[in-house]
């Protein structure tokens, strides 16, 4: 077999299965005690930790880089994360598959994290400004200045540079 995978259901290659999200997963110590036959309170009313729901991540599930997994917990268009923890909790990440893949490389998984952020933060840009536009749903607006900064974070890895050029030249910032 070629060192591209196939997938008989869909036509042409996949990724190769060892660069798919089959990582460990980010936070293996947090158990979720609670779930919706609890009772438990809405994710925009919970604090801390459990705000960010690990149970949205199962919606939209597809095959990919591990590396939109991980941007994606770290970079929630609807939490604000500081920088300090986001960059702690990638370390913690990286340092966690260092110990069980000898071929993982932290450079290339963080120019890839950049890559994936960048690309997924334009998409929800987008999305948020469909949905209030043409599905008249304003609210989704107020996570546009979030969603800027963390693509501001992802476009200042070297990689993307000629990107974060177009962006300066052609777009401007969403208003406060």
């Amino acid at each position: 077999m070629s060192a591209e995978a196939t997938n008989p259901a869909t036509p042409g290659p996949v990724m190769p299965s060892h660069k798919l999200s089959a990582s460990p997963p980010l936070a293996t110590s947090i158990e979720r005690e609670d779930s919706p036959e609890q009772g438990t309170p809405p994710v925009h009313r919970r604090k801390g930790l459990p705000r960010l729901d690990l149970r949205r991540l199962g919606r939209a599930a597809l095959l990919g880089p591990a590396a939109y997994d991980v941007a994606s917990l770290l970079q929630d268009a609807r939490i604000d994360l500081p920088e300090q923890l986001e960059l702690s909790l990638l370390t913690r990440y990286i340092k966690a598959r260092r110990t069980t893949d000898e071929s993982f490389d932290p450079a290339q998984f963080a120019e890839l994290y950049a890559i994936m952020s960048a690309q997924r933060n334009t998409r929800l840009l987008g999305t948020f400004a469909r949905l209030n536009r043409r599905d008249g749903k304003p609210q989704y607006l107020k996570h546009q200045p979030r969603i800027w900064t963390y693509l501001t974070r992802s476009l200042a890895h070297p990689a993307l540079a000629a990107v974060r050029d177009w962006y300066t030249a052609n777009v401007p910032p969403p208003l406060p």
